[in-house]
């Protein structure tokens, strides 16, 4: 995989071109889920070499380069690539194969139409892809949408005109064909796709900032005692908090979650409906970012950030223990973090 982004980035050539009761449980217990979903289990987020655990990695943007510390042994190493301030690393596994795939999306560049948005690919298989989707001031939201195991190119446009009341809008390219265009979520809202339900797909979904409230539009029922309709709207956390939705307790769902200023975690678990914490996992007053992930491939998402200044890790696993070390450089990006997510809102 060596040089991989690079010239297709920088010049490229022959795009695509699209247009109740909320109980508290104690911090520091493991936490224990349902047992294992029957869908196949997702691609572990950052995991690059398929082993069902998420690999601690980073993207470095002056240079364009990757590296990640593979969980199996070995590592995977890029060398620079050319990039622009403003590329947003966007790492999902968009070919079903099992492994992250290194992407980023350019919010403009001159070789798309309108100077739209470019989306670029380096499969882990082999091969890559360059698509122009989206415009400046989009957001990336790539996620399964249509439950074929691949990563779908996504953006959400906040208070799009074409949409009623100023609601922001979804354009999805689904890659089993089609698309999906609808409007959902509002001025402040933060979109957070993912599987709530354990359908095999990706929910359209956001996070009210200000509020600390998940709304999530379901496909096959309610998800919370209190839903009518497709609607289902979860209390979390408070204003301020940054979303970190993840599969907290094992059920195949991912569950609404928010990590605080202050270095807590809560997520609401779905087995129990039910909020668990404050787990403490980061520094006060510092600009931490959460990278939730199963790092030990237990089916769990484990509590960890990312400090950017002296590019130090450090993971909660569900099961037990801790794993602390360094990785990266001053500034970097992780690669497990959820997509689009750079550590401030917006993105």
């Amino acid at each position: 995989m060596a040089a991989p982004v690079v010239a297709v980035v920088a010049a490229i050539v022959g795009v695509i071109c699209v247009g109740g009761s909320t109980p508290t449980h104690a911090a520091g217990s493991a936490i224990r889920g349902r047992a294992a979903a029957t869908l196949p289990r997702a691609t572990a987020a950052g995991d690059f070499d398929g082993d069902g655990k998420s690999d601690l990695g980073v993207f470095h943007p002056r240079s364009g380069s990757w590296y990640a510390a593979l969980s199996g042994g070995g590592a995977l190493s890029t060398e620079s690539v050319a990039t622009q301030p403003g590329d947003i690393p966007v790492i999902a596994d968009y070919d079903g194969d099992g492994r992250a795939d290194l992407s980023i999306w350019r919010p403009s560049n001159p070789f798309c139409p309108g100077q739209g948005g470019l989306w670029f690919t380096v499969f882990s298989g082999g091969g890559t892809r360059a698509t122009c989707i989206g415009q400046f001031g989009d957001l990336p939201v790539p996620a399964d949408y249509d439950g074929d195991r691949k990563a779908d190119l996504a953006i959400y446009r906040p208070l799009n005109q074409g949409c009623v009341g100023g609601a922001g809008l979804w354009y999805v390219q689904l890659s089993g064909g089609g698309a999906i265009n609808e409007c959902f979520g509002d001025g402040a809202a933060v979109p957070v796709p993912a599987d709530y339900e354990n359908r095999g797909a990706a929910d359209l979904a956001y996070y009210r900032f200000l509020t600390g409230q998940f709304l999530v539009l379901t496909k096959t029922g309610p998800i919370v005692a209190s839903q009518v309709g497709r609607l289902a709207t979860i209390q979390v956390g408070s204003g301020g908090d940054i979303a970190v939705p993840a599969d907290y307790d094992g059920d195949g769902r991912i569950d609404p979650a928010v990590f605080s200023p202050n270095g807590d975690w809560r997520p609401w678990l779905s087995t129990c409906q039910c909020l668990y914490g404050p787990v403490p996992v980061g520094s006060i007053g510092v600009e931490d970012i959460p990278v939730p992930g199963d790092y030990d491939g237990d089916g769990r998402a484990d509590f960890a950030v990312f400090h950017p200044p002296n590019a130090s890790w450090y993971v909660l696993l569900t099961g037990g223990g801790a794993m602390s070390t360094l990785l990266g450089h001053a500034g970097d990006i992780p690669t497990s973090k959820r997509p689009g997510y750079t550590g401030l809102y917006p993105y």
